[in-house]
C-alpha cells in the first residue's frame, strides 16, 4: 500500500515532466485499492480538477463513498449515510474546491417502483445531507454532473417512464427547475471556456446537441448517426468525441471537422459499456471491459494505437485525462474499487559544477532524471535538503559528502544517490579579523590577516561592524603586506549595529607597471581597521566584527585580485572586540625582549631562558609568540619564520601594543 501514499498524494501537485516520455510510452502501473471495503463496492466514477487532485465517487452497499488523492490508501468517507440503494454516481471537482456529486437510488416514494436522483456536496469541508433533484415512480437513470467556472452546477439524466417513453432531463443549478430536453437518453455534458453548456444526447441511433447559456435553451441540433448506446466526452474546444457500441464493437467518431465523420472501429467482440475522456489537443482515451479485463485505447495525433491492458480483471471501469495527457483508470474488482495510472516512473538523476574545491564550495545541481514527478527532495550530505529543481548549494565545513536525490510522482518514488560526490577541501585563501582586546578610551588597530596561495595585485574589503562600540575611521595599510598602493579607495558608513565598510586596493596603476604584488603568505597582515573605543563602554562588552560579502551598493564581496587575472573569493573569518578593565600594563606580541620592536633578538632570548639559563621574560604573553599560552621553542621559530620566512605576523595584541584577549595561565606582564 506503500506506493498508493506516494503515488495518489505526490498528484497533489502539479506534475513535471522531465524528458521526452508521451503518454503512449507508458504502461499501466500495478492497481492499488482505494475503498475501505473490499466486498459489496461497484460503479466507481472518476474526475479532476484544474491542478489535477483526483477524486473518485462509488457505491458500496446502498452508500455512496468519496475518496481522494490527498487521502491516504484505502481511506474513504461515506457521503450518504444511510441512503438506501444509492448507485451509479458521477461527480465534479469544482473551480472553486467543491466537490459535488450526483448519484441515483431506489424511489422513497411508497409502492414506486423506479429510482430518484439525488446529489450531495463538501462546501467548507464537511458533506453535507443528500439533496433530492427528482423524487418519481419513474426509471431515472445515467446523472451526469458539470461545473462551470463561476460554480454553478448542472445536472442532466434520462428517464423511462411508466409509459416507457425516454426523456433528457436539465437542471441548471440546485435551485434551478428540472426541464425537459427531449426524448432520448445516455446525456454527456460539459462547459466550454465560454460557459456554455453544451448536452449531448442520443435517440433511436441519432445524436444530438443542445446548449443552454444559464437562461435559454437552445433548440436541438441533429448531430449525425450512432447505432449503439455511447459515451460522449466534449473537450475544452466544444469538439465532441464519442464512443459507442454497434453489434458488440467499440466505435469512435468526433466533429472536429464540423461534423461527425466516418467512425473508427477501436476493438471487437463482446465488449461492455465504454467510458471516455477527451483531452487536449485531439487526444482520447476509451476505457471498457472485455472478456473480464479492463483495456483502454488512446488517440494521439489523430490516430488511435492498439488497445493496452489496464488490468487482468475487473467491470465498470472510468478514466480521467490529467493535463499532460496521462491517464488515470479506476474500476470494481470483486467487489473493491481499484486505482491504476500510467505515468512513466520517474528515474532520478543529477550532475554538478564544481564538485571539488575549498570550503564555502558553492555548487550548482541540474537535475536530469527521466519521466514525471511531482515533487523533489535533495539531501546534500550535511543536514541541508531542498525542493527546488536546479539548487545551488555551499558547503561550509571540509569532508567528502554524499549527495541523493529522491523524485516522487504518480508512478512512485526513487531515489539516486551518489556517494563521496562533493568533496569540500581545507581553505588555502583566508580573510580573518581578528580577536582583540581593548579598554575604554584605548586606540585600536584592528588586524586583518590573509592567507593566500597566489600574488595579489589588488583586493576589495568589506567588513561590518557596529560604530557605537568600534567607531572605525580609518583602514590603516602601515606595516602591512601593502603599504604603499597607487589607488585606495575607502567608503565608511556609520550606521550604528548595521554600521559597515568598503575599501578597494590596487597595488599598481602607474606606468610603467612593474609587477608589484602581495606575495603568497601564511597570516599576513593585510590592514588595521583603526579606532578608539568610546569612554563609558561597559567592560565585557563584546563585538563582533567580521568580512561580509555583498555590502554596498553596488554590492561589495571580499576578493583577491590574483596576479593570474582571476578573482579569488578567500573563506572568510570574523573577529570581535571584547571591552575589558584598565590594565597595569600592555604589551607587543613578540616582543620578548621589551624594547618596543620586534627583531631577532626576541628569538634569541626566548632561545638563551628556554635553553641556557637566561633571564625570564618581563611579559610572558610577549614572549608567547604564537599565542599558545605557553612559551616554548615553536615561539622562536614563529618568531624567524616571520622576520625572514615570509611567516604568519603575531596573534593581536601586534602591530601595536594591546592587551591579550586569549585567557592563559600565563603571569601578567609585570
Amino acid at each position: 500500500m506503500q506506493r498508493w501514499l506516494t503515488a495518489i498524494r505526490s498528484f497533489v501537485l502539479p506534475l513535471m515532466l522531465l524528458g521526452a516520455v508521451t503518454a503512449l510510452d507508458a504502461q499501466f502501473l500495478a492497481p492499488e485499492q482505494i475503498s475501505s471495503a473490499s466486498t459489496g463496492c461497484a460503479t466507481p466514477a472518476i474526475d479532476r480538477d484544474v491542478n489535477n487532485n483526483l477524486s473518485f465517487a462509488y457505491s458500496c452497499d446502498g452508500d455512496i463513498f468519496f475518496a481522494s488523492s490527498v487521502f491516504a490508501p484505502g481511506v474513504d468517507v461515506n457521503v450518504t449515510n444511510g441512503v438506501l440503494a444509492a448507485t451509479k454516481p458521477d461527480l465534479f471537482p469544482s473551480f472553486s474546491g467543491q466537490i459535488r456529486i450526483a448519484f441515483q437510488r431506489d424511489s422513497a416514494q411508497p409502492s414506486a417502483t423506479g429510482d430518484d436522483i439525488l446529489t450531495v456536496a463538501n462546501p467548507g469541508g464537511a458533506w453535507g445531507s443528500p439533496i433530492n433533484l427528482v423524487l418519481s415512480d419513474d426509471a431515472d437513470e445515467d446523472v451526469r454532473i458539470a461545473d462551470s467556472a463561476f460554480g454553478a452546477f448542472s445536472f442532466a439524466w434520462w428517464q423511462t417512464s411508466v409509459g416507457l417513453t425516454q426523456e433528457v432531463w436539465l437542471r441548471i443549478g440546485l435551485t434551478g427547475t428540472n426541464q425537459i430536453i427531449g426524448s432520448g437518453s445516455r446525456p454527456s455534458l460539459a462547459y466550454d471556456s465560454s460557459e456554455l453548456l453544451h448536452v449531448v444526447f442520443e435517440r433511436a441511433g441519432e445524436l444530438y446537441h443542445v446548449s443552454h447559456d444559464g437562461t435559454t435553451l437552445s433548440s436541438e441540433t441533429p448531430l449525425g448517426a450512432m447505432p449503439g448506446a455511447g459515451m460522449v466526452s466534449i473537450d475544452a474546444r466544444a469538439f465532441t468525441h464519442v464512443a459507442y457500441l454497434s453489434g458488440g464493437d467499440l466505435y469512435y467518431t468526433n466533429d472536429e471537422s464540423g461534423s461527425f465523420g466516418a467512425s473508427t472501429l477501436i476493438d471487437t467482440g463482446s465488449i461492455g459499456q465504454p467510458r471516455l475522456s477527451a483531452g487536449a489537443d485531439g487526444q482520447a482515451v476509451i476505457i471498457y471491459e472485455k472478456a473480464g479485463q479492463i483495456l483502454m485505447a488512446e488517440r494521439t495525433s489523430g490516430t488511435f494505437g492498439a488497445p493496452v491492458t489496464v488490468a487482468a480483471s475487473g467491470t465498470e471501469p472510468d478514466v480521467q485525462l490529467d493535463t499532460f495527457g496521462y491517464a488515470h483508470a479506476v474500476y470494481a474488482d470483486n467487489g473493491a474499487i481499484q486505482y491504476t495510472n500510467n505515468v512513466p516512473l520517474t528515474t532520478p538523476d543529477f550532475t554538478a559544477t564544481p564538485t571539488t574545491g575549498e570550503i564555502f564550495l558553492e555548487v550548482a545541481f541540474t537535475n536530469t532524471s527521466t519521466g514525471v514527478y511531482s515533487s523533489l527532495l535533495w539531501d546534500f550530505g550535511d543536514g541541508s535538503t531542498s525542493t527546488q529543481s536546479n539548487p545551488t548549494h555551499i558547503y561550509e565545513a571540509v569532508g567528502n559528502y554524499t549527495v541523493s536525490l529522491q523524485a516522487t510522482g504518480p508512478g512512485g518514488t526513487a531515489t539516486e544517490v551518489k556517494s563521496g560526490f562533493v568533496s569540500a577541501l581545507p581553505a588555502t585563501n583566508t580573510l580573518r579579523v581578528a580577536h582583540v582586546a581593548g579598554f575604554a578610551s584605548e586606540s585600536i588597530r584592528h588586524p586583518v590577516i590573509i592567507t593566500n596561495t597566489v600574488g595579489m595585485q589588488g583586493y576589495q574589503l568589506a567588513v561590518r561592524y557596529d560604530h557605537a562600540i568600534t567607531p572605525i575611521t580609518d583602514v590603516n595599510l602601515d606595516d602591512s603586506a601593502s603599504p604603499s598602493p597607487d589607488f585606495v579607495a575607502l567608503s565608511l558608513h556609520p550606521l550604528g549595529a548595521a554600521s559597515y565598510l568598503t575599501l578597494g586596493v590596487v597595488l599598481e596603476t602607474q606606468l610603467p607597471l612593474t609587477g608589484l604584488t602581495i606575495p603568497p603568505g601564511t597570516g599576513q597582515l593585510l590592514a588595521t581597521l583603526d579606532y578608539v573605543i568610546p569612554i563609558g563602554t561597559s567592560v565585557g562588552t563584546t563585538s563582533p566584527v567580521y568580512p561580509e560579502n555583498g555590502l554596498g551598493s553596488p554590492p561589495i564581496n571580499n576578493i583577491f585580485s590574483a596576479e593570474t587575472g582571476t578573482s579569488v573569493l578567500p573563506f572568510l573569518l570574523g573577529g570581535s572586540l571584547t571591552v575589558t578593565s584598565i590594565p597595569t600594563t600592555t604589551f607587543l606580541r613578540g616582543d620578548a625582549t621589551g624594547s618596543g620592536a620586534i627583531d631577532i633578538a626576541d628569538a634569541v632570548f626566548i632561545l638563551s631562558f628556554l635553553f641556557s639559563g637566561g633571564a625570564t621574560p618581563s611579559c610572558a604573553d610577549a614572549a608567547d609568540a604564537n599565542d599558545t599560552g605557553a612559551i616554548d621553542v615553536a615561539d622562536a621559530i614563529y618568531l624567524l619564520s616571520y622576520l625572514f620566512a615570509d611567516g604568519a605576523v603575531p596573534p593581536y595584541p601586534f602591530p601595536d601594543d594591546g592587551l591579550d584577549p586569549t585567557p592563559d595561565s600565563l603571569p601578567v606582564c609585570l
